[in-house]
């Protein structure tokens, strides 16, 4: 199948899949929540067979639990308005007032199907909703960061209170562990210059961590959710460096922010974990985008969802880069749960080539440049305009099994486009359209036919070469203009692997 991978590529890989909790509550019947049907939630979630299930308790003042030292959910259901909270305020309410106790629901059910359950604790969040506030933000505005809702962690009174809600989740539920999610809103300090106090709080956490294990007699994780662009994390005073090389952090997840991506580079953090304990997950959400070429008709949906061929596309590059395993965000249960029996393939790096894989690009990373994956060519031709855009294959590729596409928006039939690959370039003769009858599964899962389409379907056998084992440059240079004389847009560049088994 042309699949290889390095030899220490061969062992067993990881899956982690987190979940946001408010999702399974906003699902459920406006203020019908019971026991039983929460648990029949988290048994779904269970069907991941993930390694390490991670659920926010905390995000990071109102809590998933009944709190004692913050607030929960449902507390003051009259004081927050917002009306995409009302399910979860009132689910969760109704389940304290039944005498339940959520975080024990939470833990003793996904214990009971034998998975690792750890603690997400966002460090700032709140959805950005100025009115889900707790009373404790209320009350302490000048704590958050100048200019900005979230709170600073430069400041002491902010570190113990956060604090102080870790060590009630160690102290009253059977977690195995953690996670720290940086992700959701990457203001964390007033300044970079203040990052010895963030990895004091973090040491913190482990010291929890650390009592916690003791206590229990039992192993337990420390694990956090960082931007995968190092960059990023270094502007903002996240010395992640520090946290790895003091053996802080058990795991990390490099992540988007909000869209999956398998070109992320994920090789730095491989490389930075070397010689310690600390593993790499890099993460996919549940999400390609919003706004694919295909979207803004009213019979095609503007969001497409990750599909199972995309999933294992993207391990492949992950593992290519040394990941010690894969991690999902936002992986709901309402479009995804098809797929949670499926993960389980991921495990086997060897395994992946023998099924389809999709590797797909249809947006910029958020935590790069950001933006839409459009690439346009001006009206006029010029061989001197070439465009580019970078990608990654962590598999060598067989033309009899591999395809190349990309779709052009504003292209007539006399246009002509020169396409090279780390500069060979294709012949025009290898790159063939749809029959106009031939169904095509776009993106956001509606088919169509190229006879009504607004863009065409270019498609071309490809191999390894001219495609290499890592980051690739394709590229567009526009040689000949119809009469109508527009711009062309590429988009949504894709390259579709048949595998053996269905």
């Amino acid at each position: 199948m042309g699949y290889g991978l390095p030899p220490d590529q061969t062992v067993a890989k990881k899956v982690v899949v987190t979940d946001d909790n408010w999702n399974m509550l906003y699902e459920a019947a406006p203020g019908n929540m019971t026991r039983e049907l929460y648990e029949r939630y988290l048994e779904r979630l269970a069907q991941t067979e993930a390694d390490i299930i991670a659920v926010d308790m905390a995000i990071p003042d109102l809590c998933f639990y009944k709190s004692q030292v913050s607030e929960w959910w449902g507390q003051y259901p009259e004081e927050y308005p917002v009306p995409a909270s009302w399910n979860v305020f009132h689910n969760f309410k109704s389940l304290i007032e039944a005498g339940e106790d959520p975080g024990e629901i939470l833990v003793s059910t996904l214990h009971r199907q034998g998975r690792t359950v750890v603690a997400g604790v966002r460090t700032n969040d709140c959805y950005g909703h100025p009115q889900l506030r707790t009373r404790w933000e209320k009350q302490h505005p000048q704590w958050l960061i100048p200019d900005s809702s979230f709170f600073d962690y430069a400041i002491a009174e902010v570190r113990e209170h956060r604090l102080a809600i870790v060590q009630e989740i160690l102290q009253n539920y059977d977690v195995d562990g953690i996670q720290l999610d940086f992700t959701r809103n990457i203001r964390v300090l007033s300044s970079p210059d203040k990052a010895d106090l963030l990895t004091d709080f973090v040491r913190r956490v482990r010291d929890l961590v650390n009592e916690a294990a003791a206590r229990k007699g039992k192993k337990m994780l420390l694990g956090a959710i960082l931007a995968w662009e190092m960059k990023v994390l270094d502007d903002h005073g996240i010395d992640y460096e520090a946290w790895i090389k003091e053996g802080l952090l058990d795991y990390v997840i490099a992540s988007e922010r909000s869209f999956a991506d398998g070109n992320v580079r994920v090789r730095p953090w491989t490389k930075l974990v070397e010689g310690t304990q600390c593993e790499v997950y890099p993460s996919l959400h549940g999400d390609v985008g919003d706004e694919t070429v295909g979207s803004g008709t009213d019979r095609v949906p503007a969001r497409a969802y990750l599909t199972m061929p995309q999933i294992r596309a993207a391990a492949v590059n992950f593992y290519d880069q040394g990941a010690d395993g894969i991690a999902f965000y936002n992986f709901y249960q309402s479009y995804h749960d098809t797929k949670y029996p499926l993960l389980k393939q991921l495990r086997d790096p060897a395994a992946l080539g023998s099924y389809d894989r999709h590797y797909f690009s249809c947006r910029l990373t958020r935590f790069g440049k950001g933006g839409w994956l459009r690439i346009r060519l001006e009206p006029q031709a010029d061989p001197h305009e070439r465009k580019t855009f970078r990608f990654y294959v962590g598999e060598k590729l067989s033309k009899d099994t591999a395809t190349l596409a990309f779709k052009a928006r504003g292209m007539a039939p006399d246009d002509e486009l020169v396409v090279d690959i780390n500069g060979t370039e294709i012949p025009a003769e290898n790159w063939t359209l749809p029959d106009p009858l031939e169904l095509i599964q776009i993106p956001t899962g509606i088919e169509t036919r190229m006879s009504g389409s607004t863009f065409f379907y270019w498609r071309t056998p490809i191999s390894t070469p001219p495609l290499r084992v890592g980051y690739n440059k394709i590229s567009f240079r526009r040689t000949k203009t119809s009469f109508l004389s527009q711009k062309i847009t590429i988009a949504e560049i894709e390259i579709l692997v048949k595998g053996d088994l269905p």
